[in-house]
């Protein structure tokens, strides 16, 4: 959705890099630990392929 909006999503690039700099991105509660980290790194990846095409 934002990567989209390309630069006129800039003004969200400092929670983008928050989100990813945190060591506890998201609270998933799927129930089995590394279902947990799978997803918890396949939404970093995400993050930070949408922060690189807004960046440009």
């Amino acid at each position: 959705m934002f990567t989209a909006m390309g630069s006129h999503a800039r003004p969200i690039l400092d929670r983008l890099d928050r989100f990813i700099a945190s060591r506890r991105r998201a609270g998933l509660n799927i129930g089995d630990d590394d279902a947990e980290m799978r997803a918890d790194e396949m939404l970093l990846a995400a993050t930070i392929a949408a922060r690189e095409r807004i960046a440009g």
